[in-house]
């Protein structure tokens, strides 16, 4: 976002905005915008690519490793920009949660254990999505909150019951409620919030807390759980569904999956081709009975809406479209229902932010030698991860808001330049954000008539603007000079 503060360099670009609330001395606050704007021009290079000369590479090494910053406060001052985008938008703002692994090879001090064979830490992010009523595109509007740890020894739970998991200080499952109560929290101005989460999500003790709270939510379901009902023969979740008419249909698009690698997940995430699904939705009210697991402090029941998605005839060889999500969102007409399948569908964001900061700016591939330095460059690559994908996010967008709302007027004059001259089309003298993400992308080699382009034509598109702009303001202290 353009904003003006005094304390930047005006040689930096955009993307240091997001580390203006930084708690920390000037002269750090400095370093860490102008590392941003660097790493922003070539995010999947090396860091000797990055940080271009023997100066600002001894600098970028010192500010991974400075005892005085950590991942917390890095994280603070994106989400303070982010939580001011969020209260700026009059829709609604889906908030999606989940936790990612982060894998490195040789050794590295301060790294625990992800699985038998791997050393790591974990990350829990909540996203935040927008979207407005004429755009069914969402909008990226970045992390609010974010939690790493690192897995001392490898989880073992065979001796131990649920219930000593659960009120274990170590309990993982924590983060869901720990994730929702920070973002209610930070987003207590947003008039439209609702949580938005995958299997792993499915804990008693987290949405029966958000229905107690009147916090909104949308859930896949997993467990099978207990109903409070008087038809015997429907005592558990996975029977309320059965027999219930279809409400509505609709076709939707498929992504390509690989399937799991860790055994016990390739179940939950089978392989598939990327196909147009059609499915259909079914939906009714339930009341679910508290797990033996939660403490007596949890509701004893909880009131939930359940809506079954399902692909009624799957090609041949292809696992079947289903979901049963959970919400406190109205069911009563098929608008709906809709509304609350297209709420879940945008929880595949943040599956591409985590690929974004992955692939996009390598960020497992980073040669730091300690945990403390690994979670700082993790922290430096959320905000650049977060702008791809929101390039990406409007290249697709029906609706598209104004560029110069994201980008300063010097980018997008480059920009205009460099579509004429390789006889691309004319960029307007007041243009969309759209209309320059498909202007950047053509600069990656994208050609418009191929469909939006993807999120690596973009970043490369992105990194030759980038060193154009760098260009034009050497050239332009050259001349002063």
């Amino acid at each position: 976002m353009v904003m003006k503060n005094k304390t930047i360099d005006p040689k930096i670009s955009n993307i240091a905005d997001e580390l203006d609330a930084l708690d920390a001395e000037v002269r750090v606050i400095r370093r860490s915008q102008r590392m941003m704007a660097l790493w922003n021009e070539k995010p999947d290079e090396s860091f000797p690519e990055i940080f271009h000369d023997a100066a600002e590479l001894e600098a970028a090494y010192r500010f991974f490793n400075n005892p005085s910053i950590d991942f917390p406060k890095l994280i603070d001052a994106h989400a303070s920009q982010t939580t001011e985008r969020c209260k700026r938008h009059e829709g609604d703002v889906l908030c999606i949660h989940d936790t990612s692994t982060f894998v490195f090879s040789g050794e590295r001090k301060g790294l625990g254990y992800i699985n038998k064979n791997n050393r790591g830490f974990l990350g829990h992010f909540s996203f935040c999505v927008s979207r407005t009523v004429e755009d069914e595109a969402p909008l990226p509007l970045g992390v609010v909150a974010a939690y790493l740890w690192v897995r001392q020894q490898l989880r073992a739970t065979k001796g131990v019951s649920q219930k000593e998991l659960r009120q274990s200080k170590d309990c993982e499952s924590l983060r869901w409620m720990d994730g929702v109560a920070k973002v209610e929290e930070k987003l207590r101005g947003v008039k439209s919030l609702i949580h938005v989460m995958d299997r792993e999500g499915d804990i008693y003790d987290a949405f029966s807390t958000m229905v107690a709270q009147k916090q909104r939510f949308v859930i896949r379901a997993l467990s099978n759980r207990t109903l409070v009902t008087e038809d015997t023969e429907y005592t558990r979740l996975f029977d309320a569904i059965d027999g219930l008419p279809a409400i509505y249909r609709e076709s939707i698009n498929v992504s390509a999956r690989n399937g799991a690698a860790p055994p016990d997940q390739k179940k939950l995430h089978p392989p598939r081709s990327a196909r147009i699904a059609e499915v259909c939705a079914t939906a009714c009210p339930v009341t679910i009975k508290r797990t033996r697991h939660s403490a007596k402090d949890f509701p004893a029941t909880t009131p939930v809406n359940l809506v079954h998605v399902f692909e009624p005839n799957p090609p041949e060889k292809q696992s079947p479209v289903e979901w049963l999500l959970m919400t406190n969102e109205p069911i009563e007409t098929p608008e709906d229902i809709r509304k609350v399948v297209a709420i879940y569908r945008q929880r595949w964001l943040i599956e591409e932010f985590f690929k974004a900061i992955k692939t996009g700016c390598a960020f497992e591939k980073r040669q730091l030698t300690t945990y403390h330095s690994l979670s700082i460059a993790l922290a430096m690559t959320v905000p650049l991860a977060w702008e791809i994908l929101l390039l990406r996010a409007q290249s697709r967008a029906k609706v598209s808001l104004p560029a110069k709302d994201f980008m300063s007027p010097l980018r997008i004059q480059l920009l205009r330049a460099a579509m004429k001259k390789r006889k691309r089309t004319i960029l307007p003298e007041d243009p969309s954000l759209q209309e320059v993400c498909f202007g950047i992308a053509s600069l990656g080699g994208h050609l418009k008539r191929n469909g939006p382009p993807g999120w690596k034509t973009l970043k490369h598109g992105y990194s030759y603007l980038l060193a154009m702009e760098e260009g034009w303001r050497m050239a332009r202290t050259c001349d002063q000079s």
